[in-house]
């Protein structure tokens, strides 16, 4: 993630509720206030789903996403 929070803010803001929000983190440094935290909050709730990669995202089932 490179400086996404900007642009998953502003489009959370404007989406309609069809359109879903995922983030592929691929950089596993520390984020968050907390040691276990995936992301920051703002990005933690502003998406539908967070993955740990690509692959993860094309075997995922089409009515998961």
């Amino acid at each position: 993630m490179r400086e996404s929070g900007w642009e998953i803010g502003y489009f959370y803001s404007i989406r309609k509720e069809s359109q879903p929000i995922f983030e592929i983190r691929t950089d596993f440094r520390s984020a968050g206030d907390v040691s276990d935290a995936q992301v920051n909050l703002m990005i933690d709730w502003s998406c539908d789903l967070i993955l740990s990669s690509t692959e993860e995202l094309l075997n995922k089932p089409k009515d998961r996403l």
